[in-house]
């Protein structure tokens, strides 16, 4: 018998008085369906989301990112979770409430029962099934196919699909970690440079720029600062957080006061942790080691810092400055941006 037959069957059937008791709203296929299509298209969007979050996260942002991402993952995890067992009719254990008489019909229909009788039931009485005598094999062990659970079922497969979809999806995305060492390679023998590696641990910015200070003959301390002994990114870290500390005024502007920020807490974290430096770090070194910092950039561009300076930080002449010169990366290392530290080509 077709589907068509089985519907026609079942939209035949008179519908008899409703039963006197207030009436259970049930989960009904349609809206099942609706609720499974809306968290499909929820987990797609959430997914591109996380993609593109995760494509934007800086150095600084992405240990943030990383646990918004989960946080969100598993936000909408649960909330699906909730609404299935929320559904109207549907019980604790996944079993729907009672079925209605239509529901009944049509299962009698596919299973290849007789609907002989189509009569309308009595007001107030509920519709029965077919008795099996006690005796008949058929009549033991025979449970109710378990249709929420069968839901829940393809939806978990459908998900771990779209799952696999997106990690597709993602790995079929340019390299541009390849993409940025090519052309930074290409940039740097346009210029007659060299790469000296540095350690991606945080204190790139002044490991490489403290590099480049010795390879130009710039002290990194002077008589009386910090002890020479101590890791040379140290120095520079101390020079960086006394100029930012003498000269607070005119880098307040660029702190980030929406995340909390405030320029104590700022110098601290130069001067004491790992923190990552950038463009207002880079400023504060040049400045206060009186040189022009030169940033090479993948895409071609090079960004000078500290040559529009006619006096020093400190309001001491000037004379001719040196050149440092750094290369600055973007998606080529796990933690985010980096630097290193270039020398020309001897």
């Amino acid at each position: 018998m077709s589907y068509g037959e089985i519907e026609s069957a079942v939209h035949a059937v008179p519908a008899g008085p409703q039963p006197a008791a207030t009436p259970a709203v049930e989960a009904s296929p349609p809206l099942l369906e609706a609720l499974a299509a809306r968290h499909k298209k929820e987990l797609r969007d959430l997914n591109a989301r996380i993609t593109q979050k995760k494509k934007n996260a800086t150095k600084k942002t992405r240990r943030g990112v990383l646990a918004e991402c989960e946080a969100l993952e598993q936000d909408l995890k649960e909330r699906h979770a909730r609404e299935l067992r929320e559904a109207p009719g549907v019980k604790e254990d996944g079993e729907y409430g009672e079925r209605n008489e239509q529901e009944e019909l049509l299962d009698k229909l596919v299973n290849g029962l007789s609907l002989e009788s189509t009569e309308p039931t009595p007001e107030g009485a509920k519709f029965l099934p077919p008795q099996l005598p006690p005796n008949d094999p058929a009549s033991r062990g025979s449970r109710k196919p378990n249709r929420a659970k069968a839901r829940l079922a393809r939806r978990a497969a459908e998900m771990e699909a779209m799952s696999a979809s997106a990690a597709l999806e993602a790995s079929m995305q340019p390299d541009r970690r390849a993409a940025e060492i090519a052309a930074m390679r290409l940039r740097l023998a346009q210029l007659g440079l060299t790469e000296y590696e540095i350690a991606p641990d945080g204190h790139c910015l002044y490991s490489a720029f403290a590099d480049q200070l010795e390879w130009v003959g710039v002290p990194l301390a002077s008589e009386g600062g910090p002890n020479v002994e101590q890791k040379k990114y140290k120095l520079t870290r101390e020079v960086c957080a006394d100029f930012l500390s003498r000269h607070r005024a005119e880098f307040e502007p660029f702190l980030d006061y929406d995340a909390g920020e405030d320029m104590d807490g700022h110098i601290r974290k130069v001067r004491n942790t790992a923190e990552w430096g950038g463009q207002m770090e880079v400023t504060a070194l040049a400045r206060a080691y009186r040189v022009v910092a030169n940033i090479v950039q993948a895409d071609g561009g090079i960004v000078r810092m500290g040559e529009d300076e006619s006096r020093n930080g400190d309001g001491g002449d000037e004379g001719k400055k040196k050149d440092v010169w750094l290369a600055y990366y973007r998606h080529s290392f796990g933690l985010g941006e980096h630097y290193n530290s270039l020398r020309a080509k001897r």
